[in-house]
């Protein structure tokens, strides 16, 4: 679908083409300019942008990342972009743990296809319908939105929600200008209950909570043994009472292989040294990755 033909979006290009492609003074203001100018335009309206995988609606007021995608069109994580791409395939499922807006969701919708199958769980319930406005837009019907928090026990939790929207955590460290009590399930009673048998692949960006969403699938890491795709924040993981050693401890008593996803270096060996960085990436398998077999081989 072009929307730039379609008379309802179009002047929204005529805006994103300005943004994008204007010779605006460089310098670290530059971004941040572009902003200020769409934000004058557009202010607190859900703007449809073309990203590289498909055309988002987007708040590029409400936090970092949403600004970055609508400003550049992509992600920046590229190297993890890259790899997800490598590795989701038709036919697969995916289980997309903290879908924010939707941005790796549309990606995995396209590369698992009709018979494929996606499930977003998001924590919070703006978003939660922000992606399913995405989908619609998209006409995507392959992916299942949960607004539930994936955690250890079922039940219910109190989300910190942040006015950047990509910081909400169940930690009350954050500063947070309200408070939502959510659902919280087990992965494992999930699927479970909704007799969805296998899933090939699991993307995991909870703030912090990856711990206690892991613990909630020991079942299918122990019997599908799926891939992970984890971003790990160790000062987040210390707040709620685990530790990166611990999670990654417990990964490897699975039998899971664990490398780190470096965003120059592709994939590397994970070391006790790169272990202490704040934040990292992981991709942690069990089985072979024929896809990524150059990435593994280079390092």
């Amino acid at each position: 679908m072009n929307l730039f033909t379609n008379v309802k979006y179009s002047h929204y290009y005529i805006i994103l083409f300005i943004v994008r492609y204007f010779p605006w003074p460089k310098g670290r203001g530059r971004t941040r300019f572009k902003q200020l100018f769409s934000k004058w335009l557009y202010p607190n309206k859900l703007i449809p942008t073309p990203t590289d995988q498909g055309y988002l609606l987007l708040r590029p007021y409400e936090d970092i990342l949403q600004k970055q995608i609508y400003v550049n069109g992509t992600h920046y994580e590229t190297e993890v972009v890259h790899i997800l791409k490598s590795l989701v395939k038709p036919n697969m499922t995916v289980i997309d743990v903290g879908g924010h807006v939707g941005y790796y969701a549309l990606g995995f919708a396209k590369q698992v296809g009709p018979s494929g199958k996606v499930v977003i769980f998001e924590a919070q319930p703006d978003l939660c319908e922000q992606i399913r406005a995405s989908l619609q837009l998209n006409q995507i019907s392959n992916v299942t939105v949960e607004n539930i928090a994936l955690s250890n026990h079922n039940g219910n939790l109190i989300l910190y929600q942040t006015s950047d929207r990509g910081r909400s955590s169940i930690s009350s460290n954050r500063v947070s200008f309200q408070q939502l009590e959510i659902p919280a399930h087990r992965l494992d009673d999930y699927l479970s209950e909704r007799h969805i048998e296998h899933v090939d692949l699991v993307k995991c960006d909870i703030e912090g909570a990856e711990w206690y969403a892991l613990r909630g699938m020991e079942s299918l890491l122990t019997q599908i043994s799926p891939i992970i795709v984890l971003e790990l924040h160790r000062q987040e993981i210390e707040d709620l009472g685990g530790t990166v050693e611990a999670l990654i401890d417990f990964l490897q008593a699975l039998e899971y292989k664990i490398k780190l996803i470096h965003h120059k270096n592709g994939l590397i060996e994970f070391t006790p040294t790169n272990q202490a960085w704040t934040t990292q990436h992981i991709i942690a398998y069990k089985n072979p990755l024929p896809s990524l077999e150059p990435l593994l081989e280079e390092h």
